[in-house]
């Protein structure tokens, strides 16, 4: 059985076996640079599976080679065709010929005796956009080398689009003073990711919060002043705060200076022909200094100002469409070329959005979800119905792609390759909408995603089962004395009866996992189950039903995984709450 993702449209395995022990790989003359970027990382991948290096040329392809060639100025379809003379891999552009690579990478990750399966493949994109939304501002703040990382994972998955969410982790002038290095992403880090993503056929977008969401900024004495709650003073715990409550005054002149003034120092720093302008969740508009006054005009004329300024930079605008479709009577001030960001994270999402979008005469991409929000683990489960149903209503409707979401609300405890499920299953359905979501796709992602035999989904399925006993949030609500909580410090309304029902097999979890071989996403999905094992007995001690846990070793591990990836960022915020409770 080969192991591809996304599925090929079109796989006809042959009698035929191609021997890779004295193969040489030729790149065609004037192929697009990328093209031998590729080359190189299949290169590398030969010479790992033959235990020695493997030649690299321009000469006229032979016997005995993997030719790479491009047939066509555009287009991201190739063939890929392996047979005992040889191997082909044509694209009908250059980003078609370099996913033509990136499928035999795969194929080659199969392969234990240097022999490869004759196989004949024919292959082209559903979606014109296939990208992956992660949050870099409610926790971790990734590291210039992690965030590489995960464009080639990005791209060996055929993504072709980064963004990153950026409310205060980005160094702008207006939050110097009030965000430490250690918290903010430079404007040299995203060149140099730019051209690696470029290199990679990834365009990053850049995405900021341009109206709510501000809390970082609107907290700070230099702007308080511009916060549509006046004198607003926060309440509970700060990832709490980050999430409402700090939207800007749109009738404030000087607000929408500083919001020029963010986007003119972002806008140069990304090739992207598109800027989001996110615009998402005002929820606290018109209710504070400015009640009473009308919130559907004072949404759209503040987003006209913002747009302006985008236009005038020569971006095409994209934003999220929850608040816009409150105000359907006014989606047609909104110029043509907004491309609309359709949201919904549920697990069995409907198809209102999309169609009202479509009605409306809107471009729009389709935004599901990961799951990892507020967790230790991805929800796997409810992601896969979320981005199934997404991506089909997409196809359905005309949206241009599917933009998987990985949001970080309460910290984003959970690692990347906690949620390499839902990305890859972005990518699996960007690329074919209907394409199955079966056993033999979760062994594809088990192989290829952690490096595994067995099925990883199911480890990840029974990790979710234990962790639903003991959510995070409910420790982030404690120390907030909110909603689970009440004077006494105690969790109450849990059920402690399932929480030590749960726990052993949670310990079984990690026993399985500690004797499987130790790949990096492997060790990530150990760490997570000690995290919720951790959560599950403070859950205990909270309920005043067992002695405090100790943490500490926990934590060490934690801390150390952390920095291994990430800025400190909010590293001491997690730990904080869990010596403190």
């Amino acid at each position: 059985m080969i192991h591809l993702l996304p599925t090929p449209k079109s796989v006809k395995l042959t009698d035929e076996r191609c021997k890779l022990d004295g193969l040489s790989l030729v790149v065609a003359p004037g192929q697009d640079r990328r093209v031998y970027q590729g080359a190189l990382a299949l290169q590398a991948d030969l010479a790992k599976v033959l235990g020695h290096s493997v030649k690299l040329s321009t000469a006229t392809p032979g016997a005995c080679c993997v030719a790479i060639a491009t047939k066509g100025d555009a287009g991201e379809g190739y063939r890929l065709s392996v047979t005992s003379a040889g191997i082909t891999v044509e694209g009908d552009g250059p980003a078609g010929t370099f996913y033509g690579m990136q499928t035999l990478r795969q194929l080659l990750a199969g392969v234990t005796n240097s022999v490869l399966r004759g196989v004949e493949i024919a292959d082209t994109p559903d979606f014109a956009v296939r990208g992956i939304y992660h949050d870099v501002t409610r926790g971790k703040v990734p590291t210039l080398d992690t965030l590489k990382r995960l464009v080639d994972t990005l791209s060996y998955y055929k993504i072709n689009m980064l963004q990153l969410y950026i409310e205060d982790a980005f160094a702008f002038e207006e939050y110097e003073g009030i965000m430490q290095p250690f918290e903010v992403l430079t404007p040299a880090e995203i060149m140099e990711l730019d051209e690696y993503c470029h290199a990679r056929f990834v365009e990053l977008t850049p995405s900021i919060s341009t109206f709510g969401h501000l809390y970082r900024l609107l907290q700070s004495p230099k702007y308080r002043h511009l916060c549509e709650y006046e004198n607003y003073e926060p309440s509970s715990h700060p990832w709490h705060e980050k999430m409402a409550h700090h939207t800007i005054d749109v009738f404030n002149p000087e607000s929408i200076t500083v919001i020029h003034s963010m986007i003119d120092q972002y806008v140069g720093l990304c090739r992207s022909e598109y800027f989001n302008i996110c615009c998402d969740e005002t929820f606290d508009l018109c209710k504070g200094r400015n009640a009473g006054k009308d919130v559907g005009e004072a949404y759209f004329g503040f987003v006209q100002q913002i747009l302006e300024r985008v236009r005038f930079h020569g971006k095409k605008p994209m934003m999220w469409g929850d608040i816009v479709l409150h105000h359907p009577e006014k989606i047609e001030e909104l110029g043509e070329d907004v491309i609309m960001l359709n949201w919904d994270y549920g697990p069995c999402p409907t198809v209102n959005n999309t169609a009202a979008f479509t009605g409306a005469g809107r471009k729009q991409i389709q935004c599901p979800g990961t799951g990892s929000w507020n967790r230790w683990i991805e929800d796997a489960v409810g992601a896969k119905g979320n981005i199934s149903t997404m991506a089909r209503y997409g196809a359905e409707h005309g949206a241009l792609g599917i933009l998987t979401t990985n949001w970080g609300d309460y910290g984003n405890v959970c690692s990347i390759n906690g949620a390499l499920y839902g990305l890859t299953l972005g990518a699996q359905m960007g690329w074919q909408v209907n394409a199955p979501i079966d056993e033999e796709y979760e062994q594809a992602f088990s192989a290829l995603a952690y490096g595994q035999q067995v099925n990883m989904v199911d480890s990840i399925r029974r990790l979710i089962a234990c962790e639903n006993t003991a959510l995070w949030g409910g420790l982030v609500n404690c120390l907030g004395a909110r909603d689970h909580a009440d004077g006494d410090g105690k969790l109450h309304g849990c059920d402690s009866d399932r929480i030590r029902e749960m726990l052993p097999a949670c310990l079984q979890l990690q026993e399985e996992l500690k004797a499987l071989p130790q790949t990096e996403p492997t060790a990530d999905l150990l760490l997570s189950a000690r995290a919720v094992e951790t959560m599950m007995r403070m859950y205990l001690y909270l309920m005043g039903e067992e002695e405090k846990p100790d943490v500490e070793p926990f934590l060490a591990a934690h801390r150390e995984a952390w920095l291994r990836y990430n800025k400190q960022s909010q590293l001491t915020w997690v730990e904080y709450l869990f010596r403190s409770l």
